[in-house]
């Protein structure tokens, strides 16, 4: 498949509708960027900011449209009827034993980040584990590694951050002070 800006008039500069390999629009499908510039086999990665500029603009106007819907095929309720989008999708299994607190935090690059925080019968920070993540390792390896031990030396969630990865660190910190919200 590729993209295609289509206009059935000249004064509209194009939908950036996707099309199929027959040259027909997918209906409510559209697409921005190079692939969706006027000329998609030119300018290939990033040489041509402003097409993507155009398209993603184009797009997002035909997408915010209102329109028919969508003919759909007769009895597809009855073939994804077991199919709950919301059912375990997001259900995640952690272990916790005594004195072990979830963190979670959304402050980083790459999506959630989860950590198990452990602290002792006095509340001091015993250990950190970063459970989850999807950081990019370049960046945020040495944060990932460097933090936790700090959290545990210095037994708080505020540390010195690490140079170059100030998102990773901002969600390790929030993500251990969640956690640590939860002790009582």
């Amino acid at each position: 498949m590729q993209s295609n800006l289509r206009s059935s008039n000249s004064s509209e500069y194009g939908k950036s509708e996707v099309i199929n390999p027959d040259g027909q629009p997918i209906p409510h499908l559209y697409e921005a960027g190079e692939l969706g510039a006027p000329f998609p086999s030119q300018y290939i990665a990033g040489g041509n900011l402003a097409d993507c500029l155009i398209s993603g603009k184009s797009a997002g106007e035909n997408a915010a449209t209102k329109k028919a819907p969508i003919k759909t095929i007769a009895n597809v309720e009855e073939t994804v009827t077991d199919f709950n989008p919301t059912s375990d999708l997001n259900k995640e299994e952690f272990e916790l034993d005594h004195n072990q607190y979830l963190g979670k935090s959304n402050a980083g690059m790459g999506g959630e980040l989860v950590v198990r925080v452990t602290v002792d019968d006095d509340q001091n920070i015993t250990n950190v584990e970063v459970l989850k993540q999807s950081e990019t390792e370049e960046i945020s390896a040495k944060a990932l590694a460097t933090l936790p031990k700090l959290m545990v030396e210095q037994n708080t969630y505020e540390v010195d951050a690490v140079s170059g990865a100030s998102r990773t660190d901002t969600a390790l910190k929030e993500a251990v002070k969640d956690a640590l919200s939860q002790v009582k």
